[in-house]
């Protein structure tokens, strides 16, 4: 199965609440997209190295702009997909930090995916994240909701 993990950037999401949510789907044999982002996906994208996942990353410009640093002052996700050589899919969106470009990133995840892991922010009810569950759901792709009650 192919399941894409969307969530927010803001910091809202704890990473031990993503690593306890992703536990039950590791090691049986699924493929991941993510959106390299900081928060959730920097999140997700540290577990799933750990657990040896195959997994891809779908960026809204290239990978050279993709500057988080997602373990703790580390390695930035560039830095990281090119040391261990991951699928990144680059959608080369000539101003990839604006919301058009994100969008189109996150149509893409949920173009590839049968299944949308999110994790919105629990103070929220808009954004990117209730936009892509929204979208997933229209296309008729199965979602399951992370809330995190801080």
């Amino acid at each position: 199965m192919v399941i894409a993990i969307t969530g927010s950037a803001k910091g809202s999401v704890p990473k031990e609440f993503v690593f306890q949510a992703l536990v039950s789907y590791i090691g049986k044999g699924h493929n991941w997209i993510l959106g390299g982002a900081k928060g959730v996906d920097q999140f997700a994208l540290e577990y799933l190295m750990d657990c040896a996942e195959e997994f891809e990353v779908i960026v809204p410009g290239k990978i050279g702009n993709c500057t988080v640093r997602p373990f703790d002052g580390g390695r930035s996700v560039r830095e990281t997909l090119e040391e261990v050589k991951l699928r990144v899919t680059e959608l080369n969106h000539p101003i990839p930090w604006i919301t058009p470009a994100y969008l189109e990133r996150n149509n893409k995840m949920v173009e590839k995916c049968e299944l949308l892991l999110a994790f919105p922010r629990s103070d929220s009810k808009s954004g990117g994240t209730w936009y892509t569950i929204g979208k997933a759901l229209d296309e008729g792709k199965s979602v399951k909701i992370f809330k995190c009650y801080k």
